[in-house]
């Protein structure tokens, strides 16, 4: 068993150095199923806690925490992020409640790190980028696709997922896929 520092050296190798080298792997991939079998070779097996999710961000970012208030600038943001993870897969089992559920918030700086995700996020209106991590389901929202598929990568898959091409497998393969522009 690797130790704690161990572990964040190990996820930080696996996180790409951006997602030009994930989205140019895919875009050599033709169809879901060519990217399913492709992709079971390199998809981390093993599903990473949202603590360690958290690190990874840490440790790839400037970040600040900030709460639910600080995104009251995104009408409406706060109620879809928790009906998205009330209702996502990862909460199937659990089937946690709101009132249950914990809800961390970071806001990314912007710096020399974050440029790459600023310059190329979906609404440039956004006055920041921000990812939000529900604790207990492993749920977790960003406005950067791009982030959001690379946390997506590093999560992983458990060893089963991956072998019986599960739901979780399947919605990582389709959200690299988007974000590679190839769906």
């Amino acid at each position: 068993m690797l130790n704690y520092e161990e572990q964040i050296k190990m996820f930080k190798s696996v996180i790409p150095a951006d997602v030009k080298t994930l989205t140019k792997l895919l875009k050599l991939l033709e169809t879901n199923e060519d990217q399913r079998k492709k992709l079971k070779d390199i998809i981390p097996v093993g599903v990473k806690s949202t603590t360690e999710l958290i690190e990874a961000l840490k440790l790839k970012f400037d970040v600040t925490e900030i709460t639910a208030t600080d995104l009251d600038s995104f009408a409406g943001l706060m109620d879809s992020i928790v009906f998205n993870a009330c209702n996502c897969i990862l909460n199937e089992d659990l089937q946690l409640k709101p009132e249950s559920m914990l809800f961390i918030i970071f806001r990314i700086e912007l710096n020399d790190k974050s440029m790459y995700y600023f310059e190329n996020r979906q609404f440039k209106e956004d006055p920041f980028l921000y990812v939000v991590f529900e604790k207990h389901t492993g749920y977790f929202s960003s406005n950067s696709d791009h982030l959001s598929a690379e946390l997506m990568f590093t999560r992983g898959v458990s060893k089963n997922e991956i072998d019986t091409n599960g739901l979780l497998f399947k919605s990582l393969v389709t959200g690299l896929a988007f974000n590679a522009g190839l769906t």
